[in-house]
């Protein structure tokens, strides 16, 4: 994996009123938040932690998932589906 590489990022909705964040080629690595860009903000941190860690520890990082099969899995459906970079806070509000 370079550093180029971006990875999907699905945020939903939690039962509680919050958000929670994964990745599907991460399904460990999941955060919860109160709001929408707050869920945002803490994947990015979470993907940059999470390869981190796979680098530390000697494991390869996965082949990204494109958009469009993330998108397709029904499993996602109604879900915010973002490409992220690690450690990079996507701009996607206006």
């Amino acid at each position: 994996m370079n550093e180029a590489s971006e990875f999907i990022a699905v945020v939903q909705k939690d039962g509680n009123g919050g958000f929670f964040s994964t990745f599907p080629d991460f399904p460990d690595c999941i955060s919860f938040a109160p709001t929408e860009d707050e869920a945002i903000d803490m994947a990015a941190d979470a993907l940059a932690e999470q390869i981190e860690e796979m680098r530390r520890s000697g494991e390869a990082t996965p082949v990204p998932s494109t958009f469009n099969e993330v998108f397709a899995d029904p499993k996602w459906r109604g879900a915010l589906i973002i490409r992220m970079r690690p450690g990079v806070r996507p701009s996607i509000r206006p």
